[in-house]
Formats: structure tokens, sequence, C-alpha cells
């Protein structure tokens, strides 16, 4: 098992034959199995799939429902092809670790917009009219077993 971490907290991690041990929905870790791979490399829930074998997830945005299924489909297919061992590149959600116990000063910040209830329960301060940014997490629902 290889874990490696870059100076922005990302982490790179090598994964050998058999399950993975991790969910996605969309390109969010939502759940870890215990005693896993992925438990074993320190993948929490949480963190973001940035890169699969060195290639790089596409960005997006949150109200890019477009980018985001182009985003899981990419992930999907490189998670289901890739060889073993292979690298696996995690970002960290930022703030997960500080409870500052305001989301918005995250995403102020430059950060990921964080897919909680209390997120998605408040998008007046983040949505433009029309509410595009709530609609576009309620969609974020795929749960891609990986």
């Amino acid at each position: 098992a290889f874990v490696k971490g870059d100076a922005v907290g990302n982490k790179e991690v090598e994964f050998g034959e058999g399950p993975l041990g991790f969910r996605l929905e969309g390109t969010l870790v939502i759940s870890v199995d215990p005693c896993s791979q992925a438990d074993r490399l320190g993948v929490e829930a949480g963190d973001r799939l940035a890169a699969v074998a060195g290639y790089q997830v596409p960005d997006f945005g949150p109200d890019d429902v477009e980018g985001e299924e182009r985003a899981m489909k990419l992930v999907k297919k490189w998670l289901k092809e890739m060889p073993r061992p292979s690298t696996l590149t995690f970002v960290p959600v930022l703030g997960a670790e500080e409870d500052s116990g305001d989301d918005n000063e995250a995403i102020a910040a430059g950060g990921s917009p964080p897919f909680s209830a209390a997120a998605a329960a408040a998008p007046s301060a983040a949505a433009p009219p029309g509410g595009g940014a709530a609609e576009g997490r309620e969609r974020t629902g795929a749960n891609d077993a990986a």
C-alpha cells in the first residue's frame, strides 16, 4: 500500500487488486468500508476524487449539471478500466477538519461547496434567482459503486 500527500493536503493513494472499498456520489466519497483498501489508505468520507491513474477529473461548478454528469461518467469508466496497482488522488473537502460553522465562508474562499443538508437547505445566500445551486445539489445522486 502506497500513500503520498502533497503540500496542499491532496492524498495520492495506490490501490491494488480487489474492491476499492469506497462509494461515490458524483466525485465525492460518501462512505468508506471498514477494513477495506480505502480505509487502510486513509480515504475518508468527504474527500473528492480528483484523478484516476493520472487522468484529471474535470472540474465543474455547483450549477453545472452537464459538467457533473460528464465527470461522473469518466470517473466510472476510468475506475472500471484502470490497471492495478493504480494511483487515485483525493482532495480533502476544505473546512472538514475545522468546525467554523459557516459553510458559505469556505465557498467564498474558493473552496468546494459542501454537499451537506444544511447547505442544501439554505440556498438563498449562494444561489442565483431561481435556486439553481440547490437544484444542482439535489441532482447529485448517482450512488456509483467503486
